[in-house]
């Protein structure tokens, strides 16, 4: 039982400190718990077809945009895919949980490459740029970094995932300004 659990944020903020927390003491009971909270919440907002996470239960099962198609929001899916290298960079290799999380990634950069704005940016709702046409960055910018990290870290094919956080540097670099 998630008991409070049931927000996509979790996946960045709850789960990476129990992963940490295993890593500094060495008991695998913390990071247990958060591969269970991790997984659990993922089958109730992990949209498959989309490759993408609802916010949400309520937004999976009872929000459409003004077009009536899904809503994914850009920055939860940014603190699901941030959380992923957080994870990955305390959870030991050897437990079973690292490869489910490096094909999660996969899946998760793969949609966001189909769904990239023309501008290097992509739109509060991914499933319906026109519902939100304005660029958003703050999902761009956690996109961006584990996108680059996935790369770094050879989970991300180099020749297919470069250019996608290139055109999303780009775009980032464009939009912010002095203030």
């Amino acid at each position: 039982y998630l008991r409070g659990w049931y927000y996509v944020d979790a996946l960045y903020v709850g789960v990476p400190p129990f992963m940490m927390l295993s890593t500094i003491n060495g008991e695998n009971k913390y990071a247990d718990f958060g591969n269970r909270i991790f997984w659990e919440l993922t089958d109730q907002l992990f949209d498959t077809e989309e490759g993408l996470y609802y916010r949400d239960s309520e937004a999976r099962f009872n929000e459409k945009s003004r077009n009536g198609k899904k809503v994914l929001w850009s920055r939860g899916n940014g603190w699901a895919i941030a959380a992923l290298p957080r994870i990955l960079s305390y959870l030991p290799v050897e437990d079973p949980n690292c490869n489910r999380y490096s094909e999660l990634l996969q899946k998760i950069a793969a949609s966001l490459a189909k769904c990239q704005g023309e501008d290097g940016l992509w739109r509060t709702n991914l499933a319906d740029f026109e519902d939100y046409p304005e660029p958003e960055s703050s999902g761009t910018a956690f996109f961006t970094y584990a996108i680059a990290w996935g790369i770094n870290n050879g989970i991300l094919e180099k020749e297919k995932f470069e250019p996608v956080i290139r055109k999303s540097w780009k775009g980032l670099c464009e939009i912010v300004n002095e203030e």
